[in-house]
């Protein structure tokens, strides 16, 4: 097999070292996001548990500080939105 020759063989276009960071943090956005939602749907499912047993089953403490800081943490998810589309655009 021939070997290429580095002055011969074309350079490889890639795109700017800016794009990549921009896409790593936009990557890092969406898992945070995806995380949010997760623990959302979680705390939901626990609470519903919770309610339909009367009271029977406590809620573990995490279940209990996402419900007192549920506000604050659905506003950080809407941040996250926005902030993936303006990192989008």
């Amino acid at each position: 097999m021939d070997k290429i020759n580095s002055v011969v063989a074309p350079q490889v276009a890639r795109p700017p070292r800016e794009w990549e960071l921009q896409t790593a943090g936009l990557m890092v956005v969406v898992a945070f996001a995806t995380v949010l939602c997760m623990l959302f749907v979680a705390t939901d499912l626990a609470i519903g548990s919770s309610v339909g047993s009367d009271g029977m089953d406590r809620m573990s403490p995490l279940v209990a500080w996402v419900v007192q800081h549920y506000e604050a943490l659905s506003g950080l998810l809407t941040l996250l939105g926005f902030a993936y589309i303006v990192g989008f655009i």
